[in-house]
């Protein structure tokens, strides 16, 4: 592991040192190129666009080995505001579950949160770090990487160690009471959104965080997504028919908010990513949604009620 961190730190600083001295209209047309996203066509169903599982590619599993090491390179827990900074969609689940565990345990589960990288990012900024159960749900590559990353943090912390637990199966899930269901950017890669958003429903957390979702004004619709070298099927959803799913489902939208940190479409950074597809089917940018369920605003208005007549 300390191998791999020299030869990361090595190559960061390397990576810096070619960007500053590479003329900008240089980059920009590398990064052109180099375009490893992107977006094509327009389809109906899932079962119409090629599936060639780009998580299970070696590109994909590499990429996120170098995250954790350079999230370890870049690491100093001892500022005021630790590094890295969060970044704005992380502030989301961060102040839910830091609101929730002042004075009880907060049960996570993250949805496909591969390695467990969100929690890592987030530790640091935990107000109550020893109240909050995290638990990872993904395949068994990713969870196994997570697993060892997790294990060198207790060895460096053996006084503090790291309340994070890797899932393979939604059964076993079933097991635990959760009180949040965090899903950050996975949603568009589920093959029936709605009949697995409904395993998740029947796990009956108390709150539903989506980060980065790719969703909208206009129709949904599925389009082919390139990561990497691989295509996979990606849903664009119409939020409004997302909100009444939630509503039929006996949860209310307490949050939203658009994720302005990934504009895509015309005229921006990512619009290369969307000339495949028409565009009147563009999506200018993701979005973020919290979700509660209505017994809990049940409960507060009684406690209100309570309240004048005590």
């Amino acid at each position: 592991m300390r191998t791999l961190q020299l030869i990361s730190n090595k190559s960061i600083l390397t990576k810096e040192l070619i960007k500053q001295i590479t003329p900008p209209f240089l980059l920009t047309i590398y990064k052109i190129f180099r375009r490893r996203y992107g977006f094509f066509g327009v389809h109906s169903k899932y079962t119409d666009v090629l599936s060639e599982d780009p998580w299970s590619d070696k590109a994909w599993i590499s990429a996120q080995k170098e995250k954790l090491l350079q999230l370890e390179s870049s690491r100093d827990e001892k500022l005021f505001l630790p590094t890295p900074h969060l970044s704005n969609y992380l502030m989301i689940p961060c102040l839910f579950i830091n609101l929730l565990s002042q004075e009880k345990t907060v049960n996570v589960l993250d949805h496909w949160g591969g390695t467990g990288l969100v929690y890592h990012y987030l530790y640091p900024y935990l107000s109550f770090p020893q109240n909050v159960k995290w638990s990872v749900l993904d395949g068994p590559t990713l969870l196994e990487i997570g697993k060892e990353y997790t294990k060198k943090k207790t060895r460096e912390k053996p006084d503090n160690p790291t309340k994070i637990n890797f899932i393979s199966d939604l059964q076993n899930a079933s097991l635990e009471k959760f009180d949040i269901v965090y899903v950050n950017s996975s949603v568009q890669y589920y093959t029936d959104y709605q009949n697995n958003l409904h395993d998740l429903i029947a796990l009956q957390p108390k709150y539903f965080i989506f980060t980065r979702l790719m969703s909208g004004e206009g129709k949904t619709f599925f389009c082919s997504q390139k990561i990497f070298t691989k295509h996979t099927p990606c849903c664009f959803i119409n939020s409004w028919e997302f909100l009444e799913f939630f509503k039929k489902n006996g949860y209310d939208l307490i949050f939203k908010s658009p994720n302005k940190d990934e504009v895509y479409g015309r005229g921006s950074f990512h619009d290369r990513e969307f000339k495949n597809v028409p565009e009147e089917y563009q999506t200018p940018f993701s979005i973020h949604m919290v979700f509660g369920k209505k017994e809990l605003e049940v409960n507060s208005q009684k406690n209100i009620q309570n309240k004048k007549y005590n």
